[in-house]
């Protein structure tokens, strides 16, 4: 009986790190897309995907053809 009781802690191990590391996830995704989620400001053109730097220049000769200021 006493070697049962010395195992228990180890059974338990593998279930609560999962459930841990499950918490942990959630929490973290959470506060990633919730509480502080990443906020792009003043980027340049070079960061945007290739369809989005293609919008911007076709956005940019149409101003430039409209106004005479781009």
């Amino acid at each position: 009986m006493a070697a049962h009781r010395r195992d228990a802690p180890i059974d338990l191990l593998l279930p609560a790190a999962g459930a841990g590391l499950l918490l942990g996830i959630l929490v973290g995704l959470v506060l990633g897309w919730q509480v502080w989620p990443v906020r792009w400001f003043d980027t340049d053109p070079a960061d945007l995907r290739l369809e989005h730097q293609i919008d911007q220049v076709i956005l940019a000769a149409d101003s430039l053809a409209t106004t005479g200021d781009a």
